[in-house]
């Protein structure tokens, strides 16, 4: 038993994705749409703009001004790696929740993620 505590201490603890989204002011779905379920509408305190990967650019974020950005971990014709790129380089520098059914050691990929983009933050959003 003190083994298994020991072990659960040392595992990192990733903030809760979903009281995070909760909190944000501007959310950005790209091609997440689903995560709308996900959402606590708060009209007139959040901000919810939905959008495609295509349409990003530098100066839709300086518009919507994210504070959380949901994405598909994998989409059909790109991934968060690809898509973490592409917001980096137009100056992105928040947090990105990755929406994905549940994984069993997702912790696996924020870790290699974050190893990747040390300046962006990022969170699983598991979805059923």
């Amino acid at each position: 038993m003190p083994h298994s505590n020991r072990l659960a201490a040392s595992e990192p603890r990733w903030p809760d994705s979903r009281e995070e989204l909760a909190n944000a002011r501007s959310v950005l779905l790209i091609e997440a749409s689903e995560a709308r379920s996900l959402l606590n509408p708060r009209p007139g305190v959040q901000t919810v703009v939905i959008t495609h990967r295509r349409l990003l650019s530098a100066n839709m974020l300086a518009i919507v001004r994210p504070d959380v950005i949901v994405a598909p971990l994998i989409a059909p014709r790109w991934d968060l790696v690809e898509l973490s790129d592409a917001l980096r380089g137009f100056g992105y520098r928040g947090t990105i929740h990755a929406l994905t059914r549940p994984l069993p050691r997702g912790e696996l990929i924020l870790g290699e993620l974050s190893g990747l983009y040390p300046d962006l933050a990022f969170r699983l959003l598991e979805a059923a």
